[in-house]
C-alpha cells in the first residue's frame, strides 16, 4: 500500500504562525521607538517655544521701558535713591503726562496721560519680581534701573513646562 499521505506537498507561499509573531514584534518595536522620539521632539519644541516667548517678551518690554525714561522729561516716581514695582515718568505734552509702567499683579502695564493701562506682555508670560530704582543724586539727571523676572507658564496639563529669565537694564534722561 503506497502511503498517499507523504505525497501531500505543503504550500510554502505563505508565512508560519512563528515568523507572523517575529515579524510583527520587530514592527511593535519600531513604532515604539518612533513614537518615543516623537513625544521627545514635541516637549523639545514646547520647551523652545517657553524660552523663545519668554526671551522675546522680556526684550519688548525692557525696550519699551528704556526708550521712554530715554524720552522723558523727569521721573515723578520713585524718588532719587528709592525703589518701587511702579515707575511714572513726566513727559512734556500734556496729553501724555504721566507715563506710568506698573509692574503689579503679574503684569507689566504701561498708561499713557488719561488713557487706560494696556499690558505690555502676552497672556502665557507673567512678572515674578519688578524693580524700579532711582540711582540719581537730587542734582543729577534720574537714572532708572529696571530689574524685571518673567515667567512662562503654560501649556496643557500632560506638557505644562515653566521658564523664568531675569532682565536689567538702565537709562538716564536726556535733558
Amino acid at each position: 500500500m503506497n502511503n498517499s499521505f507523504a505525497k501531500i506537498r505543503f504550500n510554502q507561499n505563505g508565512f508560519t504562525l512563528v515568523e507572523t509573531i517575529l515579524y510583527m514584534a520587530i514592527v511593535a518595536t519600531l513604532l515604539l521607538a518612533v513614537s518615543f522620539l516623537f513625544a521627545q521632539v514635541l516637549e523639545s519644541r514646547t520647551k523652545h517655544q517657553s524660552i523663545a516667548e519668554v526671551e522675546e517678551q522680556g526684550a519688548f518690554v525692557m525696550n519699551a521701558i528704556i526708550r521712554e525714561i530715554k524720552n522723558s522729561e523727569g521721573v515723578n516716581f520713585p524718588t532719587p535713591g528709592t525703589s518701587a514695582s511702579q515707575l511714572s515718568l513726566q513727559e512734556s505734552a500734556p496729553e501724555n503726562n504721566p507715563i506710568i509702567f506698573d509692574a503689579n499683579n503679574g503684569s507689566v502695564t504701561e498708561s499713557v496721560g488719561a488713557n487706560n493701562s494696556v499690558s505690555l506682555l502676552a497672556p502665557n508670560v507673567f512678572v515674578s519680581r519688578a524693580v524700579f530704582t532711582n540711582l540719581a543724586a537730587s542734582s543729577s539727571p534720574a537714572n532708572i534701573r529696571v530689574e524685571l523676572t518673567l515667567k512662562y507658564s503654560g501649556g496643557n496639563s500632560q506638557s505644562q513646562y515653566t521658564y523664568e529669565a531675569q532682565f536689567e537694564d538702565s537709562a538716564t534722561i536726556r535733558k
